[in-house]
C-alpha cells in the first residue's frame, strides 16, 4: 500500500508525507460450504507511523560521559 498522509491518524495530525510501503497479511479459513469461517489480519502499524513522521525521532547513541584521561577507574569499595 502507498499513499499520502492527508487525514488524521488517531491523535496524529496529517502532514502530507508520502507512505511508500505498509505490509500486512490476511489469513482466512473457509468452511466446508466455501464461506468464510475464520479470519485473521496482522499488520505493522509502526512501519506506517514511522514513514508518516508520527513517531518521535531518537538521537543517535552517544556516550553519556566522556572517558577519563587518567587511566582505568578505581575499583569499587567493599
Amino acid at each position: 500500500m502507498s499513499g499520502t498522509f492527508k487525514g488524521p491518524l488517531g491523535p496524529v495530525r496529517p502532514n502530507g508525507k508520502k507512505v511508500t510501503a505498509w505490509h500486512w497479511v490476511d489469513i482466512t479459513q473457509p468452511a466446508a460450504d466455501g464461506k468464510l469461517q475464520h479470519g485473521w489480519g496482522y499488520a505493522n502499524p509502526m512501519e506506517l507511523l514511522a514513514q508518516a513522521g508520527a513517531l518521535p525521532v531518537t538521537p543517535s547513541e552517544k556516550p553519556t560521559k566522556a572517558p577519563s584521561k587518567g587511566g582505568p577507574a578505581p575499583a569499587p569499595k567493599k
